[in-house]
């Protein structure tokens, strides 16, 4: 009986309290790169990176396949990534995260670099670029420090979800 007691107490405590997970989709396009080539690794590690620190951040997260530009996007939402951004809101999603990482500054001699990186957060009802950043990783470190880099440079995203 007092377990059921607590129990209620709360659920009536808690039930009031907001909810701060919100449903965020996720893209990375890739762009600078050669017809033919296929998707680099460090594209996969920002995809992954990007659905950790919003899973992690108590958000539901869902992301697309990456896609390739054929350059580097005059509008906020380039065309390419609209079909996405549509699927998105279609889905329940309340923000969309595009990610564009630039490889045209990178020398293709097969040392590990990162390219640039924009990274823009949308809100999809009503249609707003809330926050954009462009991040200059192209510098070369040692990989773990590039993980860390990019995790931070995400997570200056979250902060402007659900404000």
């Amino acid at each position: 009986m007092f377990k059921k007691r607590l129990y209620g107490i709360a659920f009536i405590v808690l039930l009031p309290l907001p909810l701060s997970a919100a449903n965020v989709s996720v893209l990375v396009a890739e762009t600078g790169l050669l017809e033919g080539v296929p998707p680099f690794a460090i594209s996969s590690i920002w995809e992954g990176i990007l659905l950790d620190v919003f899973f992690e951040g108590g958000h539901i997260v869902s992301n697309a396949p990456v896609i390739r530009l054929p350059s580097f996007p005059d509008k906020e939402l380039p065309g390419e990534a609209v079909s996405d951004f549509y699927e998105a809101a279609g889905g329940g999603a309340e923000y969309f995260v595009l990610v564009i990482l630039d490889y045209s500054r990178l020398k293709m001699d097969g040392r590990q670099k990162q390219p640039d990186a924009s990274l823009r957060l949308f809100k999809i009802r009503p249609y707003k670029m809330i926050y954009k950043l462009q991040a200059d990783l192209s510098k070369e470190k040692a990989i773990n420090e590039d993980f860390a880099l990019i995790k931070r440079q995400i997570e200056r995203l979250t902060a402007y979800i659900n404000e």
